[in-house]
């Protein structure tokens, strides 16, 4: 189970004001329209994380584990394996599924 979100004294906290993320992952964010703190916790990690990949990026699980400690107020070295394997399963799951393939159709032989 997910660790409870921690409310912030500023719920509109602008998004680079957060743990993790730096100016790039903020730029990175605000192409999938997520600028605030808001924003994130609307998605979630793995929404955010999902929305930044199929923009066309091509983020790391540290992306994954960046907005997961951004929204519980931790480092995200800080989060436990079992969050990680967690959040390593779900993402990986959401990610064969959008990049899942129909089978490719053989030619008859006679």
């Amino acid at each position: 189970m997910p660790p409870s979100r921690q409310p912030s004294a500023r719920p509109d906290q602008l998004i680079i004001t957060l743990p993790n993320l730096g100016p790039k992952t903020a730029a990175m964010l605000a192409t999938v329209g997520i600028r605030s703190e808001s924003d994130l916790s609307q998605h979630g990690a793995l929404g955010a994380f999902a929305l930044v990949r199929g923009a066309g990026f091509n983020p790391s699980l540290n992306l994954l584990y960046a907005l997961e400690g951004a929204l519980t107020g931790q480092k995200w070295n800080r989060l436990s394996l079992e969050r990680r394997r967690q959040l390593d399963h779900r993402a990986n799951f959401k990610r064969d599924l959008t990049r899942a393939k129909p089978p490719a159709k053989r030619l008859a032989t006679h």
